[in-house]
């Protein structure tokens, strides 16, 4: 069998004493030259306020956090559409403008949704435009400058036929009227 050792380290056998300990703490913060100020004692209460003000003030900094990058979205979107709008006047038509209404509308109205499928963190301008935005318009603006070319020799050549068609018309003219 052990044997149970009923001897206590000095330490153990010292009980906590909590009034000497109150008294204690009194005298220090009495004492002018302490520098020890005790805090104060906070209820349950205080504490849920204190949680709920905390939380209150994450709220309200979400929100203007997300307002921030939806007005970042909406700056991008807008700048996205300059570059659809130079695709269409490229090719379909030279003098095609997207209304700047219509382009500030999309913008506002689509930069929730970018911001809400764009993780925090994530730069909005690489993550709309892309890594590679200057390739990419680079391959497009050659796509674009080819179906110009096609339609402006298109146009040239229905041009061409127009005037030979006016020439030979004119020939005909001049045949008639030299054989009256």
């Amino acid at each position: 069998m052990t044997e149970v050792n009923d001897s206590q380290p000095e330490e153990i056998e010292q009980a906590y004493d909590e009034a000497a300990a109150s008294q204690m703490i009194k005298s220090l913060a009495d004492d002018e030259s302490a520098d020890f100020v005790p805090e104060p004692e906070i209820s349950g209460a205080q504490t849920e306020e204190a949680t709920e003000a905390a939380k209150n003030a994450a709220k309200k900094q979400e929100l203007i956090t997300q307002k921030e990058r939806e007005t970042e979205a909406a700056s991008v979107i807008y700048e996205s559409l300059g570059a659809y709008e130079f695709g269409i006047c490229l090719g379909v038509h030279k003098r095609y403008q997207l209304p700047e209404t219509d382009r500030a509308m999309v913008a506002g109205l689509l930069a929730p949704i970018v911001v809400k499928y764009v993780p925090d963190g994530k730069d909005l301008q690489e993550w709309i435009l892309g890594k590679y935005k200057a390739e990419g318009l680079a391959i497009f603006g050659l796509f674009m400058l080819g179906r110009s070319t096609m339609s402006t020799i298109k146009t040239l050549k229905a041009e061409d036929r127009a005037i030979a068609q006016a020439n030979s018309g004119d020939k005909n003219q001049v045949e008639e009227d030299a054989a009256d």
